[in-house]
């Protein structure tokens, strides 16, 4: 299985943020890019691109696999 790439920010509250590639980008398929991220805590996924950016990246589905997993 690929692992999906990511760092983790701690703030000093000890709140994380994991910053990673959009999860449809990178050689592994969303949905086992989104097990990889809840698995390591992920409770809302934020993506910033443009809706073109979304299309092009085949991310469109993103949400819906979100839901399935408990992501907001």
């Amino acid at each position: 299985m690929k692992v999906h790439s990511s760092d983790i920010l701690t703030l000093d509250n000890g709140a994380q943020h994991l910053f990673t590639p959009c999860p449809s980008t990178k050689e592994t398929s969303p949905e086992n890019a989104v097990s990889q991220l809840q698995q390591a805590g992920t409770q809302m996924l934020v993506i910033l691109m443009f809706d073109e950016e979304i299309a092009k990246n085949n991310a469109g589905l993103l949400p819906s696999v979100c839901a399935r997993q408990g992501i907001t």
